[in-house]
């Protein structure tokens, strides 16, 4: 008798960074603020990140997700805003997802 086991796809169980601070205001638009990893126990699956429509998260208009990269879309000040709190939804390469709320922190830089 022959049993076989068949390998299932698991979901991701995490996203890193999960809490960013000490990211400088002013850097430039289009900068890329982070690059996600995701923790998964399927070696070498590729994942797909997008930030989630959800009145509850307004600060994902402040941001985009090129690929990888969370790019912030206009130059952050810290006296107008510190923490921006947004939703991303990382999807893997068989169409399991999993949602993840970000905080991130911005770092007042004197200007000149």
């Amino acid at each position: 008798m022959t049993i076989n086991i068949n390998d299932i796809n698991e979901i991701g169980t995490n996203i890193a960074p999960t809490d960013l601070t000490f990211i400088d205001d002013n850097v430039d638009s289009e900068t890329v603020i982070i690059t996600f990893l995701t923790t998964d126990q399927n070696t070498g699956d590729t994942f797909t990140y997008n930030l989630v429509a959800d009145e509850d998260y307004p600060d994902n208009t402040v941001f985009t997700i090129d690929g990888e990269n969370l790019k912030i879309n206009a130059s952050p000040s810290f006296e107008t805003k510190v923490t921006y709190n947004i939703n991303v939804k990382i999807t893997d390469a068989d169409g399991l997802s999993f949602t993840k709320q970000l905080t991130i922190n911005f770092n007042d830089i004197e200007e000149n």
